[in-house]
Formats: structure tokens, C-alpha cells, sequence
């Protein structure tokens, strides 16, 4: 099955959101899914990873460290 999994944030950050997508992600990998993962970049640049898709972003003025 092709699956698109969509998450604000991944495994650049640690917290408990990031570690839970990684875990499902790995578990459909293992039983012969095929994942694509579309997230926010840390930079003003999109770019490609593997199956990660990093769509380019800004800081949030209100928490710098969201985007």
C-alpha cells in the first residue's frame, strides 16, 4: 500500500509526536509499505531525503521553534 504521512515535525526534533511517526513508519516498512513522510524544513529551502519531503518554512515569531 502507498501511504503519505504528514507531521509538523520528525525525527530532526525529540519529542514524543516525532518518535511515534518514526515507530509507525517503521513498522509499515517492515510489512512491505511503501511511505513517503511530508514535513517542514528547518531552512527557507524544500528539498528530498530518501522518502522525507521537506517543504521550506519560516519561524512562528510568537515560538521560534516552530516553524
Amino acid at each position: 500500500m502507498k501511504i503519505l504521512i504528514t507531521t509538523d515535525v520528525y525525527v530532526i526534533t525529540t519529542n514524543g509526536v516525532a518518535t511515534s511517526v518514526k515507530n509507525l513508519i517503521d513498522e509499515l516498512l517492515k510489512n512491505g509499505h511503501e511511505i513517503r513522510v511530508l514535513t517542514f524544513s528547518e531552512t527557507h529551502h524544500s528539498y528530498k531525503d530518501g522518502f522525507v519531503y521537506y517543504l521550506r518554512s519560516m519561524p512562528f515569531a510568537v515560538y521560534p521553534d516552530l516553524r
